[in-house]
C-alpha cells in the first residue's frame, strides 16, 4: 500500500472516544521514514493496528499527551504512546489550566457536558492525566516557568481558562502568553492583585486584539451583575456598598490563595484605593430567611471591577461566613472540596446598598447555588459565550461582556 493511500485510510477510520480533537503523532512503517497521520483521541485503537502493515508498525511515538493512554494500553501489547502536534489542529480548542485542582475538575466536567472541543493542562502530569482520562479529554503538561513553553502549549487554542491558584502566580505568565498567541484570557481569580495587574496589561491586549477577562466565574461576575442591577435604579449614583455571604466549607486550594494574598482591609474611596478600618461592621440584609447579619470589611477584586463596570468612585465590600471565620489551610473545616451534597445544602447570597447625590439609597438581593457550584459553571459559560465571537480586546468584566442577566442564566439564580 502506498504511503497516501494508507494515511487515506486510517483518517476514514471511526473511533468511539469522546473528544473531537485530531491529534498528529509520527511512526515508522516497514522501515520508512516517519510520516505524520491524524488519530482521535480516545476509544478502541485496535482497527488502527489492524490498519498499519498487518500489525508490522515499529512505533517511534514519544510523549503520552492524549485521552487515549488508557485505550493504548488495553488494546496494544507494544509500548506505544502519542505525541500531540498542535500545529495539527485550528485554533479553535478551550483549554482548562488548573484542571486536576478541585474547581477545575468541575469546570472541565461542565465543559465535557457541554461538548466543548476542551484541552485539559496543568503542571502535574499524574494529577491532570487522571482527570483527562476519567472525562476521555485530550490535555498537556506545562508549568510556568518558561516562556516558549507557554507558547508551545497555546498553540491550537482560542480561549484559555486558569484555574489555578493562587492567582498573583499564574495569571501574568499565562496573561502575557495569551497576548503574544491571540488566546482570549479567562480566569475565575478573586484576588485583588491579579486585577491590578490586568488593569496594567489592558493596553498591550487591546493592541493585539486579545480580551481579558478575570473573574469570569468567582463573586466578580455575582456581584458585578448585582452591583449593575441595583445601580439602574438610582439617578445618580455616588456610592455602593456589598456584602457576599458565604456558606460552606472550602478547598485547600481556596485557603491557600486566600492565605498567599493578603493585602490589608481596602475601600474604594474617590476612586482611590485606600485603608479601611477592619472594624467598621456593616448590617446587610440578604433576604435569605436568616434576618439582619453584621458583615466585616474585606478587600475583593470588586473594588476594580464595579468602579469600571458602573463608573461609581465610592465602593466599599464586606462579607458574611457562616460558622464566623474564614478556614486556614491546616483548618479542620478545609479540605480538598466540599461533597456535592454539600455545596446543595450551602448556597451563597449577596446584597447591595447603592446610595445617591441626593442620600437616597437603594437595595438589591441576589440568591445562587454554593460558590464552587456556580464557579465553575459560569466560567466554563462564559468561556462558550467567548468561543461563539462574544468579546471584546482589553481588559473586560463580566457584566460588561455579557450583561447583568448572565448572572441570572446560571441555575438557581435571582436577583430582586
Amino acid at each position: 500500500m502506498k504511503r497516501s493511500q494508507r494515511e487515506e485510510r486510517i483518517r476514514d477510520v471511526k473511533y468511539s472516544g469522546a473528544s473531537k480533537a485530531v491529534w498528529g503523532a509520527e511512526h515508522q512503517v516497514g522501515g520508512q521514514a516517519p510520516i505524520s497521520w491524524p488519530l482521535l483521541s480516545g476509544g478502541n485503537l485496535r482497527p488502527l493496528l489492524a490498519l498499519l502493515s498487518g500489525g508490522n508498525l515499529r512505533p517511534s511515538l514519544d510523549l503520552l499527551r492524549s485521552g487515549a493512554f488508557h485505550a493504548v494500553d488495553k488494546a496494544l501489547d507494544l509500548p506505544f504512546t502519542l505525541l500531540y502536534d498542535p500545529k495539527s489542529r485550528p485554533a479553535m480548542a478551550f483549554m482548562i489550566y488548573g484542571a486536576s485542582g478541585y474547581t477545575g475538575r468541575l469546570a472541565s466536567e461542565h465543559a465535557k457536558n457541554l461538548r466543548l472541543d476542551c484541552i485539559l493542562a496543568g503542571r502535574t502530569e499524574m494529577e491532570v492525566m487522571a482527570t483527562a482520562s476519567l472525562l476521555k479529554l485530550p490535555y498537556r503538561v506545562f508549568d510556568l516557568t518558561d516562556f516558549s513553553t507557554i507558547d508551545s502549549a497555546l498553540q491550537g487554542v482560542k480561549v484559555l481558562l486558569n484555574c489555578a491558584g493562587p492567582f498573583f502566580r499564574t495569571a501574568e505568565p499565562l496573561m502575557g502568553a495569551c497576548i503574544r498567541n491571540g488566546v482570549d484570557y479567562l480566569d475565575i481569580a478573586a484576588e485583588l492583585d491579579s486585577f491590578i495587574l490586568l488593569e496594567k496589561y489592558d493596553k498591550k491586549a487591546r493592541e493585539a486584539g486579545v480580551m481579558l477577562l478575570p473573574g469570569c466565574g468567582s463573586s466578580v461576575a455575582m456581584l458585578g451583575c448585582l452591583a449593575a442591577h441595583a445601580t439602574a435604579k438610582v439617578t445618580n449614583p455616588v456610592s455602593i456598598d456589598i456584602a457576599l455571604r458565604v456558606s460552606g466549607t472550602f478547598s485547600r486550594g481556596s485557603a491557600t490563595s486566600a492565605a498567599e494574598n493578603i493585602v490589608g482591609c481596602l475601600q474604594r474611596s474617590n476612586d482611590v484605593l485606600v485603608q479601611q478600618d477592619v472594624e467598621n461592621m456593616l448590617t446587610f440584609d440578604f433576604h435569605d430567611g436568616n434576618g439582619e447579619a453584621d458583615c466585616f470589611p474585606m478587600t475583593l477584586p470588586d473594588l476594580v471591577t464595579v468602579s469600571r463596570s458602573t463608573g461609581i468612585r465610592n465602593i466599599r465590600t464586606y462579607v458574611y461566613v457562616s460558622d464566623d471565620a474564614l478556614p486556614t489551610v491546616d483548618s479542620p473545616n478545609t479540605s480538598n472540596g466540599p461533597s456535592v451534597d454539600h455545596r446543595e445544602q450551602n448556597p451563597y447570597h449577596a446584597a447591595a446598598v447603592v446610595t445617591d447625590v441626593d442620600g437616597i439609597t437603594q437595595r438589591s438581593v441576589l440568591h445562587t447555588v454554593n460558590g464552587y457550584t456556580f464557579t465553575s459553571t459560569a466560567s466554563v459559560e462564559a468561556a462558550k459565550r467567548v468561543l461563539e465571537g462574544i468579546r471584546r480586546p482589553g481588559f473586560q468584566t463580566p457584566v460588561e461582556v455579557f450583561g447583568e442577566s448572565f448572572v441570572t442564566e446560571i441555575a438557581g439564580t435571582v436577583m430582586e
